[in-house]
Parts: structure tokens; C-alpha cells; sequence
């Protein structure tokens, strides 16, 4: 069986972030919601539509439906951090961009350049860029 690069990177990214390797039955920890509602689904297609070709069980630490749950939690688990991640690479692109926009209008301070009032505009920017930047950070850590 040839695997797409997406399948391997998939596997390899949730083993190491240790999401295949946890005891989850040992240490009692939940299915994700998604890996119940999709081994209700296949427990119900496969008995009502493929004569229960896989027979599903579920409930019980080594029943097959158990262990492809865990396995489909390990999977879930990976997609929502990779969509956080996601998500946070959005927000700290965009945290940047526009601390580039203000800052952009900002040149050399040079006192004997300038006068009081352009000095000043060129501090409330560069204040302005590090608000926003604490902010965006905030948000994301």
C-alpha cells in the first residue's frame, strides 16, 4: 500500500506529538466527540448496509470499535491543533503586516531632523505598533 505524502505527515506528525501512544483506556480519557459520532454512523452502515461485515464492537478495552476510536481520536486530536496552528500563523501574519503598515511610516528619528511635533507623531506610531503587537500576542499565547 503506497501512502500519499499527506498520510505519512499525518502519522508521523500525531506520533510525534504523541497523540498515538497515549493509554487513553488507562488513563481514562474520553473520545474525542467526533470519533463517537463517526463509530455510531459506521456501527449503523455497516449492520443496516453491509450485513455487519466489520461487526463493530464498542464498549470494552480491546473491542475493535474501541481501538479505531482511539485511533480516530489520535487523528482528530491532530487536526485541531494543526487547525489552531493554523490559525495562530494567520494571526501572527497579519499582527505583522500591519505592524510593517505603521511602522513604514516611520523614519530615521533624528532629533535635529525633525521637529517637536513630527517626533512626537513618530512615537505615538511606534507606540501604536507596540500595543497592537501585545494585543495580537496576547490573544494568541
Amino acid at each position: 500500500m503506497i501512502l500519499s505524502i499527506m498520510e505519512y505527515n499525518d502519522y508521523h506528525k500525531a506520533k510525534k506529538l504523541g497523540l498515538t501512544s497515549k493509554d487513553r483506556w488507562g488513563e481514562g480519557i474520553d473520545h474525542h466527540p467526533m470519533s463517537v459520532r463517526l463509530m455510531e454512523f459506521l456501527e449503523k452502515h455497516d449492520l443496516k448496509d453491509y450485513n455487519d461485515y466489520f461487526g463493530w464492537q464498542c464498549g470494552g478495552d480491546g473491542d475493535n470499535g474501541e481501538t479505531l476510536m482511539y485511533q480516530m481520536d489520535a487523528f482528530f486530536e491532530l487536526m485541531e491543533k494543526t487547525e489552531k496552528e493554523s490559525k495562530t500563523n494567520k494571526k501572527l501574519r497579519e499582527a505583522l503586516k500591519t505592524t510593517l503598515e505603521i511602522l513604514e511610516d516611520v523614519n530615521e528619528i533624528n532629533p535635529s531632523n525633525y521637529d517637536h511635533d513630527e517626533v512626537c507623531a513618530m512615537n505615538a506610531s511606534t507606540v501604536e505598533a507596540v500595543l497592537f503587537l501585545r494585543k495580537t500576542l496576547e490573544g494568541i499565547e
